[in-house]
């Protein structure tokens, strides 16, 4: 099925994200927040479904993605980026619409790669987010099968058991050890599936260097990602949320690859005027 971008202001003032934005985190944020998984598409059936969006992905021809991409670099002011353009989408939309608004989102990352003066870490940020994405409808499908699906209903079943509600009563890694256990599983299964989609899709769309980032190097590869991401945030307001999602996000690159990995952080974050971890 062709999903490939019209030859219009896709982005323009009218028109901008025309398709709606999930409303909740990455999963990869939510999975680093200690709390349940799940892809926004079984929360947001409105927007299609994760089979039939990841099927078009899947199927989408590669001749296409070079071809829009070649459009893309061609024409980059089409695409003006507005992140308050969902509010403005309609409320329903079909499984192809989502699959052209993932496309669209890589699209959008390649023709900020090849703007002068944009740092290499907010282009490796909204790559890596619009990478999601899709990667987002690969874990709703993974998530209602095999073992995946059978650790979810075992979470659910605990929480029952407790009366807890997870996104109300639980705290960062807390919850009854059986269903920390669990979740620790799930989060498990959930970066083996990232570690083989994100630089696949990496690819496809033409960051190869990205790819191999992650694939060799993935300690720059993570510090580069905080980094960009609080670049996106810079004009953002500042408030204890920010405040604790920054000091955890340091704390995670501290955890996973050492006091070294923190201190290349804190300085380019230093070097662009950013507050330090």
């Amino acid at each position: 099925m062709d999903v490939a971008i019209p030859h219009c202001d896709f982005f323009g003032p009218d028109q901008s994200e025309s398709l709606p934005r999930p409303g909740l985190l990455s999963l990869r944020c939510v999975a680093k927040n200690g709390l349940p998984v799940g892809g926004f598409l079984k929360y947001c059936p409105h927007m299609g479904t994760a089979h039939e969006v990841w099927d078009i992905l899947v199927r989408m021809p590669a001749a296409q993605i070079e071809r829009d991409l070649a459009w893309a670099a061609k024409h980059p002011r089409k695409f003006k980026f507005d992140p308050l353009g969902f509010l403005r989408g309609p409320e329903q939309c079909s499984s192809e619409a989502f699959a052209r608004y993932c496309h669209t989102r890589m699209l959008y990352a390649y023709v900020l790669s090849r703007r002068p003066g944009v740092p290499a870490e907010l282009v490796l940020f909204v790559a890596d987010n619009a990478a999601d994405y899709m990667i987002h409808c690969a874990l709703d499908v993974a998530d209602e099968q095999g073992r995946l699906a059978q650790l979810n209903r075992k979470m659910g079943v605990i929480l029952d058991r407790e009366g807890l509600a997870a996104d109300r009563d639980l705290q960062r890694g807390q919850g009854p050890p059986d269903y920390l256990e669990a979740l620790e599983e799930s989060l498990e299964i959930i970066e083996r599936i990232t570690g083989t989609l994100l630089p696949g899709i990496l690819r496809r769309y033409g960051f190869n260097s990205l790819a191999e980032l992650y694939e060799q190097h993935r300690a720059t590869f993570d510090i580069m990602q905080e980094v960009g991401r609080r670049l996106r945030r810079r004009d953002a307001e500042s408030g204890s949320d920010t405040l604790e999602g920054n000091q955890w996000c340091a704390g995670e690159i501290l955890k996973k690859h050492g006091p070294a990995a923190l201190e290349r952080l804190n300085r380019r974050l230093e070097a662009l005027g950013l507050p330090v971890a």
